[in-house]
């Protein structure tokens, strides 16, 4: 196994490339990225002092492989912080006076204890509706929660959810970088600069004979002993890439099955912070459900939409989304003027991204097992990697991204050992 192809460069293939080529000294890596960059869904935008996270931001926890990674490279973090606020008729609720209010506590006590919930596979707003937990105006408050997973209260299913967040080990605590996301990206771009073909879009993956053939949209084509495909899942599910032969039923069921969503974040850059400074979050807004305040200094606002909630407006022209979000947020803080003090607006639709097609997976019934599928090796050469192929409760998350790449990688190199005694 002198030949690998991987895929996709997203954070799982750039860490599978890294791994692979720090451990096979004689071996030969192509990473075939379909558009004209690297980081996948890592997506940050830069000007001048600001930047902007239009993918992941938040780094969740510090026991895990990336928290590693980063104290290896030197990257400085900080502790996520701030006041959470409730957004309730109309008004803003912070969390020492959430307790006065009936239908906020009862919401305050499902997301503190969800983890508890013993009960059949069933869909979260059903389960919801059933306790008496929802009314008009709490529904917001629980798409906001639903939003986190990256999707809505009609997708998200409460059992699997639970069976997921029991395993997780990296830690409560979240983090950010100081700086933009992309300090990562520059990483890989730099250990890596010789293996990354970029605007090179595969579509078929030929997989029965010894050597895999890997067949592009520019009819260029490939060969290699193994295959690492590390796509999103909305790829995959779009039958973007056609298997020959047909992919094993398990793994064609975990790819028809598992959830993932549209979405976007719509960020707002402010001329000033209108907001008290300690402000990190606003959950229950009517138009978005979820609003989330940077702490650099540069004011900017992000609006974090998803599945249904991002659907209503994706035919919508960005300067009518913004409209909307700024009428909110005039809403929410008594003001009429937040629109005179817009600097810029800049949004990332990853539904409509052909490079993605959604956002990241999250829990259906029984997705523990369809993950644990997805990621097992076909035939020893065949393998897939990310996020949604992570069954050890770090789906959704780039550790859960790189923890995928890691183990498949591990096999790879017990493969070449074998081969190579």
């Amino acid at each position: 196994m002198n030949s690998i192809v991987i895929v996709g460069a997203g954070i799982s293939g750039l860490y599978a490339a890294f791994l692979l080529k720090k451990s096979i000294s004689d071996i030969d890596i192509k990473i075939l990225e379909s558009s004209d960059r690297i980081g996948g869904r890592i997506y940050s935008k830069v000007e001048e002092d600001t930047f902007f996270e239009l993918g992941a931001e938040q780094i969740h926890g510090r026991n895990h492989i990336f928290f590693e990674l980063l104290e290896y490279l030197k990257i400085k973090v900080y502790p996520d912080s701030g006041d959470y606020y409730y957004f309730w008729k109309d008004q803003l609720i912070d969390e020492d006076h959430s307790h006065s209010v009936p239908e906020l506590l009862q919401a305050k006590r499902f997301f503190n204890s969800f983890e508890n919930y013993d009960g059949p596979t069933e869909n979260l707003k059903d389960y919801l509706n059933e306790k008496g937990y929802m009314s008009s105006e709490s529904e917001h408050l629980f798409q906001g929660f639903a939003a986190e997973y990256g999707t809505d209260l009609d997708s998200l299913e409460i059992q699997s959810l639970v069976n997921e967040e029991r395993l997780w080990t990296s830690g409560e605590k979240n983090y950010h970088l100081k700086g933009p996301m992309n300090q990562i990206i520059d990483f890989f771009k730099q250990e890596l600069s010789d293996n990354i073909i970029l605007n090179t879009e595969v579509e078929k993956i030929e997989y029965s004979n010894d050597l895999i053939k890997i067949q592009c949209k520019d009819s260029k084509s490939f060969t290699a002993d193994s295959c690492i495909i590390s796509t999103s899942l909305g790829i995959l599910k779009q039958d973007k890439i056609t298997f020959s032969p047909s992919l094993p039923p398990p793994h064609k069921n975990a790819i028809e099955q598992l959830g993932f969503d549209r979405g976007f974040k719509f960020l707002l850059q402010f001329s000033e912070k209108f907001w008290d400074k300690d402000t990190r979050e606003i959950i229950g807004g009517q138009i978005a459900p979820l609003y989330l305040f940077s702490d650099q200094e540069q004011p900017v606002v992000c609006a974090y939409m998803m599945g249904k909630n991002a659907k209503i407006l994706e035919t919508s022209s960005k300067a009518y989304i913004e409209r909307l979000f700024v009428d909110e947020l005039n809403l929410m803080f008594n003001r009429r003027d937040l629109g005179l003090l817009i600097q810029k607006s800049i949004f990332h639709d990853w539904g409509n991204d052909p490079h993605t097609l959604g956002t990241y997976s999250y829990a259906v019934p029984h997705s523990l097992k369809l993950r644990e599928n997805l990621s097992k090796p076909i035939e020893n050469k065949l393998f897939f990697i990310g996020e949604a192929c992570n069954s050890e409760g770090h789906a959704a998350t780039i550790q859960g991204a790189m923890e995928s790449a890691e183990k498949s990688c591990e096999i790879i190199l017990s493969i070449y050992n074998e081969n190579n005694l």
